[in-house]
This record gives C-alpha cells, sequence and structure tokens, in this order.
C-alpha cells in the first residue's frame, strides 16, 4: 500500500517476512508498506533485485515478529488442475489447468521458463500467486510474462534459487 492506495500483490516466502514480488510495482525507493491479509501494516524495504528480470525481495525494516510464510510447492505436472487469485479491492479466485510447464531444469539459468496455463490474463493480477489445489504456490505472474491472452507464471522451483538467504 502506498498512500493508502493498493499497488500490487505479493508472496511472504520466509518467516522472517521477506516478500517476493514484481519491480514494476515498486516504483519508489526507500520504504513502503506492505498490507498482510491479516490487516497488519509493515514497512518493508528493497533487499534484492533480480538483476535484469522481474521478480523483487522486500524486508520489514524492523523484524520484531514472526511471519506465516507461503507454502512453495515444486514443479506442477502438465494437465494439473491449478488456481490464481486476482483483485484490488476484493479477491477472486480464477481456475485452469498447466498446459505447458518449463523445460529448463538448470536452477542456474540466468532466464527463467514460464509456466503457460489456461488461465485468462484478465483473470490474474501482477504478483499473483499460481497454486495447486494443495494451496501450495508453484508459481508467480509477472510484468513481463502472458504477452497473449493466456496467462503465464513464473515456476516458484526456479526462483527458488534466486531468494535471498532467508
Amino acid at each position: 500500500a502506498d498512500s493508502g492506495a493498493t499497488i500490487g500483490r505479493g508472496l511472504i516466502v520466509s518467516k522472517k517476512g521477506v516478500i517476493l514480488t514484481d519491480k514494476s510495482l515498486i516504483a519508489q525507493v526507500g520504504t513502503i508498506t506492505a498490507l498482510t491479509a491479516t490487516g497488519q501494516r509493515i514497512p518493508v524495504t528493497l533487499i534484492q533485485s533480480q538483476i535484469n528480470g522481474d521478480i523483487v525481495f522486500l524486508a520489514p525494516v524492523n523484524a520484531t515478529s514472526t511471519f506465516k510464510a507461503a507454502i512453495l510447492g515444486t514443479v506442477p505436472k502438465l494437465g494439473e488442475t491449478v488456481f490464481s487469485l486476482r483483485g484490488q479491492k476484493n479477491d477472486a479466485l480464477a481456475q485452469g489447468l498447466i498446459t505447458q510447464i518449463p523445460t529448463v531444469t538448470d536452477t542456474t539459468a540466468t532466464t527463467l521458463d514460464a509456466i503457460k496455463t489456461s488461465i485468462a490474463v484478465s483473470e490474474t493480477v501482477i504478483a499473483g500467486a499460481l497454486f495447486n489445489d494443495d494451496g501450495n504456490i508453484i508459481g508467480i505472474r509477472t510484468s513481463s510474462l502472458s504477452q497473449n491472452d493466456l496467462a503465464q507464471f513464473y515456476s516458484i522451483e526456479q526462483l527458488k534459487t534466486v531468494i535471498p538467504v532467508l
């Protein structure tokens, strides 16, 4: 949230409150305020950015509490049912299938392949999570993906290698 306005979504990926989000949503340098699903407002600052990529990591300025981190899943299966949350003020749920999985298995690769889905781009939001029916996060939508009508997501499995020491 910035001056009370919602500017995007993110995922808490560690108990220390590290947030993974899309670089395009971080328009300012310095401290911004994150609003958790429970209504807690947390001042956060940029701690790491993917070089020539979309992903940024934010961390609480004064980490005094423990956070509940998203459960990160593994590589999805072709044809698997998946879900994505969207919406700025009210959440909505989109459902689809995995239509293509990343072919790059080299986790040191500098570019990341996308998980392709049957979910319409209009039913997603930048930095929105893709999760399986177990509730595990398997992908995140970024601003550079989904240049057609169907949503694509970066694989969390590939992003695990760029998550800072948590």
